[in-house]
C-alpha cells in the first residue's frame, strides 16, 4: 500500500494550496477546523491527509453518501501520492466505529486485513494504538503519532515493547509527547 509513503516537499506544498483552495470555496477551516487543523499537521510532518479527515470534509461538502470521492478530494490524495483507497470500505468502518461498543471493535481489529487495520488506525487512532501496539508496522505508527499526540501515551499504557522501537520513533514520541521521555529513555 502506497499510502505510507512520505510527501515530498513539493507534494506538501501542493497539498497545502489544495487545501487553501478547498477552504476558499467550502469554508472548511471553520466547519471542519478540527480535520483541517490536522491535515495542516500532516503536512508538516509530510504525511499525507487524514483520510478519515478527507471523509469529513467530504461530508461537509456534501458528497460522504456519493459512492466516489469528490473530484477536489481526489486531487488531493493524487497530488499526496494517495491511491486505491475503497470509500466504500473506509465508510463502513467509520460507521461500525461510530455504532459499536469498544469490545467489538477490538475484536474486529484483532482478525482485520492489513487495509482494514490502515482503515481504523485513520478512523480510531486511540484504538489502534491500544490494541494493537505490538502488532502494528513501525510506520504506520509514527502516523497515529503524529495524528495525535496522546497515541503515544496509550501505546506505552497498553504495554508497547519499547526495546523494539527504532531510534526515529523513540525520538518522534519523545517529541510529540514529552511526558514520555522517562518511560522511553530511562532516567537521566
Amino acid at each position: 500500500m502506497t499510502y505510507f509513503n512520505t510527501m515530498t516537499n513539493k507534494q506538501s506544498d501542493d497539498v497545502l494550496s489544495l487545501m487553501l483552495a478547498l477552504d476558499e470555496e467550502y469554508k472548511i477551516s471553520e466547519s471542519c477546523a478540527q480535520w483541517f487543523s490536522l491535515i495542516m499537521k500532516q503536512q508538516e510532518y509530510f504525511q499525507p491527509p487524514s483520510l478519515s479527515a478527507l471523509l469529513e470534509i467530504e461530508r461537509h461538502m456534501g458528497f460522504y453518501d456519493k459512492p466516489v470521492w469528490s473530484n477536489m478530494v481526489l486531487k488531493i490524495m493524487e497530488v499526496a501520492g494517495i491511491e486505491s483507497i475503497d470509500k466504500a470500505l473506509l465508510k463502513e468502518i467509520d460507521e461500525l466505529n461510530e455504532a459499536e461498543d469498544h469490545e467489538s471493535k477490538a475484536k474486529r481489529l484483532s482478525s482485520c486485513s492489513e487495509e482494514e487495520l490502515f482503515y481504523w488506525s485513520e478512523i480510531n487512532s486511540s484504538l489502534v494504538s491500544t490494541e494493537r501496539v505490538n502488532k502494528t508496522p513501525e510506520k504506520l505508527m509514527v502516523r497515529l503519532l503524529i495524528t495525535d499526540n496522546f497515541n503515544a501515551s496509550c501505546m506505552i499504557q497498553a504495554g508497547l515493547d519499547i526495546s523494539k522501537l527504532s531510534y526515529q520513533v523513540k525520538t518522534l514520541m519523545t517529541l510529540l509527547s514529552g511526558e514520555c521521555r522517562e518511560t522511553l529513555w530511562g532516567t537521566e
